[in-house]
């Protein structure tokens, strides 16, 4: 707890500070680092949001989502990544910042991560947004329904409704103070699980066409070629793949996407026994047991192999029972 104090001091004597959610955000991430910023806006804090990528349809709702932007670190003296296992998940964002220059902290949850910054806050939870609270709370910042509704999306989307094994009583007890403190649950849980946009709907067709099944691993490859031939842009992917965890014979589900950029994006989740982070820590990322990833610099021809050989190991580690 002491990094927690101290990164709670830092803020509070910062003259500009710049919060940065990870890359492919998801509701963890953008709702922890808006429920800080909201918390840092009550002290009279200057604070900046910052995302390699734009922020999800399922957090768009939430009050001051429109102030992100993809603009690198500007000189900030004060740096607080939020819910990034490693400095790579900051991506463009703190590419080539001197961050030695600055005051440097993170706060994180993920069971693979290994303290990057100068500063860290890291514990194992089902959510970072449990961590954001502990963070609002050493601010002495009152709770109020704005931060407590934008700490909700956190811990509802990275629990999945309270429905992952990560859950705890300390997950149920953070939901109970937040809707004490005027946390719109049935606002959350709406956006997060009710809406499927015509684009995202267009894509799990075209995936769901041409799926692979082998030794308990459900998988697909979004293309570039079939990415572009959706139209609008780069297309939301994060859903299709707690579509394919679902699914009865998927033990491991995987989605490989290409990047503009070049390399691919490696999306997993696994049933419990079977721990995914392993598998994506040995690749370069991380994650949690059950839902992890990692973005690798070669071709799809050239990484699924070993991805999938891996994930083939991680399955042969697991408990027989495991289904």
């Amino acid at each position: 707890m002491q990094d927690l104090q101290q990164i709670a001091e830092a803020l509070c004597s910062a003259q500009r500070v710049l919060l940065v959610s990870h890359v492919s955000p998801d509701g963890d991430t953008i709702g922890s680092t808006l429920g800080i910023w909201w918390a840092l806006h009550a002290l009279g804090i200057e604070a900046r949001l910052a995302c390699q990528d734009a922020v999800p349809q399922e957090a768009a709702f939430l009050p001051g989502a429109e102030e992100y932007s993809s603009e690198p670190y500007r000189d900030e003296d004060m740096v607080l990544a939020v819910d990034a296992s490693d400095l790579r998940r900051t991506g463009a964002v703190l590419a080539v910042a001197d961050l030695a220059q600055t005051t440097f902290a993170e706060i994180d949850h993920h069971s693979t991560n290994q303290g990057f910054a100068a500063l860290n806050y890291v514990r194992h939870a089902s959510s970072t947004a449990e961590l954001a609270l502990d963070l609002v709370r050493a601010l002495a910042v009152p709770l109020d329904a704005r931060i407590a509704t934008c700490l909700l999306v956190g811990l509802v989307s990275d629990t999945r409704g309270f429905r992952t094994s990560s859950t705890t009583v300390e997950s149920l007890a953070t939901a109970h103070a937040l809707v004490d403190a005027g946390g719109d649950l049935q606002q959350v849980t709406d956006a997060l699980f009710n809406h499927v946009s015509p684009a995202a709907r267009k894509l799990w067709s075209a995936a769901l066409a041409n799926q692979y099944l082998e030794d308990g691993i459900l998988w697909v490859n979004l293309t570039r070629e079939l990415l572009d031939s959706l139209g609008d842009g780069e297309p939301d992917t994060r859903g299709l793949i707690g579509l394919l965890s679902s699914f009865d014979e998927a033990r491991i589900a995987a989605m490989f996407r290409e990047l503009p950029e070049g390399g691919i994006d490696v999306s997993l989740r696994s049933r419990p026994g079977i721990n995914v982070a392993e598998v994506a820590h040995v690749l370069g990322g991380g994650g949690h047991p059950q839902a992890a990833g990692c973005q690798l610099p070669g071709t799809l021809e050239q990484e699924q192999p070993r991805v999938l050989a891996a994930l083939r190991e991680a399955l042969q580690r697991a408990a027989p029972s495991t289904g």
